[in-house]
């Protein structure tokens, strides 16, 4: 069941599925042609912007990408209800977000959504978008 039905992504049943080696901090990955994409597009933001912080869940980009300052950027409400605390520390960080999961209802409202992110989308300035992400900032 886990094999067919996998979190946010494609089922392998149903992919193109590829065995990724050489990522910085795991040995390989087993991945869908459109996730090594999205690694990929990740990875060349993460070098223009070093800091940046991937929105609204994406802990393995951060792990990748050796971008894991002592946190997770896994900013729903439910994981991280002290945002507005933490919020004025980022002022100056760029921050991606994935294009495809904040059209999903479930970040928007029920347990699983994202003050934090509405923030950012409303008062941060739209700094570029590509494929995947929509980077904002100052």
């Amino acid at each position: 069941m886990r094999l067919q039905f996998t979190y946010l992504s494609d089922s392998v049943f149903s992919a193109k599925y590829l065995w990724v080696k050489d990522t910085t901090v795991l040995s390989g990955l087993f991945i869908s042609e459109k996730e090594n994409q999205y690694i990929l597009e990740a990875q060349a933001i993460n070098k223009d912007y070093p800091h940046v912080v991937f929105l609204p869940g994406s802990p393995l980009l951060d792990v990748i990408n050796h971008s894991f300052p002592n946190r997770a950027s896994w900013e729903m409400d439910v994981e991280y209800p002290s945002w507005k605390k933490d919020f004025p520390k980022l002022n100056n960080t760029i921050f991606a977000v994935d294009n495809q999961q904040i059209k999903m209802d479930f970040v928007k409202t029920g347990l699983y959504q994202s003050s934090m992110l509405k923030e950012i989308i409303q008062n941060k300035k739209l700094i570029k978008k590509t494929k995947y992400f929509t980077l904002y900032g100052n």
